[in-house]
């Protein structure tokens, strides 16, 4: 059978045609088996990470703690609440920084719960002092030479 040359070029171009498809087909798949590349990979949490975090939770307490003292009037030397009854009203994960009672959607956050990366616990502790984490100890130690604003109590 003789093959034209009109015939042969059709032939090529099917096999393109296939093989492009063969190509897009892979490509999906592949990405579709790929991992999620928006959300980071859990890598293993170093000592200073888990240090860092647990600052950021007693700064949230010990701030949480200046509110709680400054609507409740208390003196300092005054016996706090634990993180959970903080939490109840001070340590919501506001998305727009609202703290509003009549702000509905942020009422509506789920509480923030603080919880130490390395399984201590924290001791809020009195009014005036700072929180402190039975694993880490006291990382707030230097947290009234970097405040700019004078505590209220």
């Amino acid at each position: 059978m003789n093959v034209t040359q009109g015939d042969e070029r059709k032939m090529k171009a099917r096999q393109a045609v296939w093989l492009g498809m063969i190509v897009a087909t892979s490509f999906l798949a592949g990405c579709s088996l790929a991992p999620n590349w928006k959300h980071p990979v859990d890598v293993p949490m170093t000592y200073e990470g888990r240090e860092q975090i647990c600052l950021y939770n007693l700064e949230r307490l010990q701030d949480a703690k200046q509110e709680w003292a400054r609507d409740t009037h208390a003196r300092p030397g005054a016996f706090a609440p634990d993180a959970k009854v903080l939490a109840s009203r001070y340590l919501r994960q506001y998305e727009y920084g609202r703290r509003y009672p009549w702000d509905d959607d942020t009422q509506r956050s789920p509480l923030y719960t603080p919880k130490c990366p390395s399984g201590g616990e924290y001791v809020i502790g009195r009014v005036g002092e700072r929180p402190i984490c039975t694993a880490h100890g006291d990382l707030l130690r230097a947290y009234d030479t970097h405040i700019r604003v004078p505590q209220t109590h």
